[in-house]
């Protein structure tokens, strides 16, 4: 899309919540030339696109896997394909993965198809982890040099490949811990990484005991984080249960109130965590 047309903007509808009006209605906003390229915000006046199509109607052939823009003005292209045929991105839409490390300025970057975490520092990018999947998680050559596939072979080969490697999703890291969510082409896994002992742990085999509730926090699902804070969705029942078949654990100031009004064991809830090295 040309975002230099502004006649393209007829094409798009924009919607807002205001957060701080309490009525939280929704309301019609004019689009403006990020939402045409997809573009979001991301550091100080900057915005990132980070999107990867492929098309043959492209006149052009050179795109970028992410685009840096101030003021509706290109600042910097990185990792350049060919977005006509670039065999990887062949029928899919990809998009780079881009995670706070919870400073302000510092972000990582995870690119489809590639095992390396980049960091990137006002606009200063360099690779900083490498991941070393096992050979039956590894892609063949060919899913990286062969134009002529169909789409029909594409999709046959996703669906029977289902534990390759896609894409790093989600890195954090701390003083002795790295948190890495790493997509496959059927499925999600969620792994820490002891840089201590030098151990991964897959996620499913961690379990909370009594100080943590009995909660599975960990999981590849209803988990989202903020800066150096997680957070995850679940039913009201879990800690409802708990509680219930544990009487002699004191229950936290902040959820006396709330047990004792019977709540309706439906009813979700959110639930703040930290990784503690």
């Amino acid at each position: 899309m040309d975002w230099s047309n502004e006649r393209n903007l007829k094409y798009f509808k924009k919607y807002v919540i205001d957060l701080s009006d309490t009525s939280f209605e929704i309301k019609k906003a004019k689009p403006d030339k990020y939402n045409l390229i997809g573009a979001h915000a991301f550091y100080e006046d900057q915005y990132i696109q980070t999107k990867i199509t492929t098309s043959p109607l492209y006149k052009d052939s050179t795109g970028y896997e992410v685009s840096l823009y101030e003021n509706e003005k290109l600042v910097k292209n990185y990792f350049p394909y060919n977005r006509v045929n670039e065999p990887r991105f062949l029928f899919s839409e990809e998009n780079v993965s881009v995670t706070s490390s919870g400073s302000p300025n510092i972000s990582y970057l995870m690119r489809p198809y590639c095992d390396t975490v980049y960091k990137l520092v006002e606009g200063r990018l360099s690779p900083v982890y490498h991941l070393v999947m096992p050979v039956e998680n590894s892609l063949p050559a060919t899913f990286f040099t062969d134009v002529s596939v169909t789409k029909t072979e594409r999709e046959n080969f996703k669906r029977n490949n289902g534990w390759a490697f896609h894409q790093i999703r989600d890195f954090y890291e701390t003083s002795r811990l790295i948190y890495i969510t790493i997509s496959f082409l059927s499925h999600y896994e969620v792994f820490v990484y002891d840089k201590q002992t030098q151990t991964a742990y897959n996620a499913t085999k961690i379990k909370g005991d009594s100080k943590q509730y009995n909660l599975s926090l960990l999981t590849s699902y209803n988990v989202t984080r903020a800066g150096h804070k997680f957070y995850k969705l679940l039913k009201a029942d879990v800690l409802i249960s708990f509680f219930r078949q544990n009487p002699d654990i004191a229950v936290p100031k902040e959820l006396a109130a709330w047990l004792q009004g019977n709540p309706d064991k439906n009813v979700p809830i959110l639930v703040a965590f930290t990784l503690k090295d």
